[in-house]
């Protein structure tokens, strides 16, 4: 995602920010290869169960297990039984039935479930707020686009090796706090008269910049 988006910036200056040739060929021409591609991806053997076609979800299997350099063991769906095997059971009880309440019934599940849903709003809110707000900074637009998806894309670099040292706990923390303290600081930066204007440059312009890629790596690494 970050490594597209840095992409888009390059590509958007070379086409003169001309929208209808940045959809035609950075959009409509990648999906439909996209699409050529999902030809030769198997279908979902779970779906292939629902559906009672038994044949097609074992052949994908054997292929899965191929693919993967192990061999699949002989089975047999039970509702396609013919002879005594082994056999995998597809499951006729549907079992009991949960809803969107059940979220909120149950004490252990309602806080996760709160909590959650918050630090998720949270986290989306802050990553498209600070996205739309690169044209609001002033300077080059497509500066600012290449640094915030740059420090973005190292956040995903250095998130494996930081959650493997660090506790969940410790990192969300901390990641949460970094762009907090810099989305305050904001605050105490103020832009001078003379620097309002588009083409004019300074100091904090340049600020503004570093502090809204600061809070994209912060909220990039939960």
């Amino acid at each position: 995602w970050a490594l597209g988006e840095m992409l888009a910036a390059p590509l958007a200056y070379a086409a003169d920010s001309d929208w209808r040739l940045l959809c035609r060929y950075c959009v409509g021409l990648p999906l439909l290869v996209m699409a050529l591609f999902y030809i030769w991806i198997y279908e979902s053997p779970k779906f292939l169960v629902i559906r009672k076609r038994y044949p097609q979800a074992k052949a994908v299997l054997k292929k899965i297990a191929a693919a993967n350099g192990r061999e699949l063991p002989e089975f047999i769906f039970k509702e396609s039984l013919n002879t005594g095997s082994a056999t995998v059971e597809t499951q006729n009880d549907k079992g009991p039935q949960y809803g969107y309440g059940d979220l909120f019934r149950y004490k252990s599940v309602r806080y996760s479930t709160i909590g959650g849903s918050f630090m998720f709003f949270t986290i989306y809110f802050v990553y498209y707020g600070t996205t739309f707000a690169l044209t609001s900074l002033g300077g080059n637009i497509y500066v600012n686009v290449l640094v915030a998806s740059g420090a973005e894309l190292l956040a995903y670099i250095v998130t494996v090796p930081i959650a493997t040292k660090l506790s969940r706990r410790v990192t969300f923390i901390a990641s949460f706090a970094l762009s907090g303290v810099f989305a305050f600081s904001f605050f105490f930066l103020n832009i001078p008269t003379e620097c309002n204007s588009s083409e004019a440059t300074c100091i904090q312009k340049t600020l503004q910049t570093v502090f809204i890629s600061l809070i994209r790596f912060g909220i990039s690494i939960p």
